[in-house]
């Protein structure tokens, strides 16, 4: 019954292996896919807060810096992002983005577009452009960071069943069915032992008969 069940166990292990390593290989692909999409969203973000830097400069030396903050304060606004959550493997995570385009028509930023240079509307363009950027950054840098959390665990317990569990089982088995092998050596030899016991006992009653 021990080596049946083990037996089972290292089986169940076995299959169990079988899809942590197809789980592994299914997260590494999305992993790299992810990671591709973060480093081009990294190199965007520093190209428009590049862009936006420039275009902060040129409209801080026409309107003045003290014009500018007031300009940028009347054109402030709250943001919406949604957040819903996306299993990949059981892997959860969460995906950030935004309800409305950040990005805004010039009509739309609380000033007249003829009262203020092309440098500040161009500048508000930029800024606006950089954060929409870095929302679509930290969605994907996050899901990055939960899938390569994943992977380390799913490498441990890969680690785990093939080198410890797995081999513990069948270690097991080994010596249960050694143990077994040896037992029946031993009931073998006491039912030869016993045998020739009872065929020397059936001779001696055989040469009494005779004698007689």
């Amino acid at each position: 019954m021990n080596l049946l069940a083990r037996r089972r166990e290292i089986q169940a292990a076995a299959e169990g292996l079988v899809l942590l390593r197809a789980k592994r290989e299914a997260l590494m692909k999305e992993f790299f896919r992810i990671m591709e999409h973060a480093i081009a969203a990294r190199e965007s973000l520093t190209g428009d807060l590049k862009r936006a830097g420039l275009s902060l400069d040129t409209a801080s030396s026409l309107l003045g810096p003290e014009r500018l903050k007031a300009l940028a304060l009347g054109t402030g606004r709250e943001g919406e992002i949604s957040v819903t959550e996306r299993n990949i493997w059981g892997t959860r995570f969460p995906e950030i983005e935004t309800v409305k385009p950040i990005v805004r028509e010039s009509w739309a930023r609380g000033y007249s577009p003829l009262g203020v240079p092309v440098a500040a509307d161009e500048t508000v363009t930029d800024f606006e452009k950089a954060v929409e950027t870095l929302v679509k950054m930290t969605s994907r840098e996050m899901r990055l960071k939960r899938v390569g959390d994943e992977i380390k665990r799913v490498t441990r317990r890969v680690n785990a069943l093939s080198e410890r569990v797995i081999p513990g089982l069948q270690a097991d088995a080994r010596f249960i069915r050694q143990t077994l092998e040896e037992r029946e050596r031993e009931d073998l030899f006491r039912l030869k032992h016993l045998k020739r016991g009872r065929e020397r006992k059936s001779r001696r009653e055989d040469r009494g008969q005779v004698c007689r």
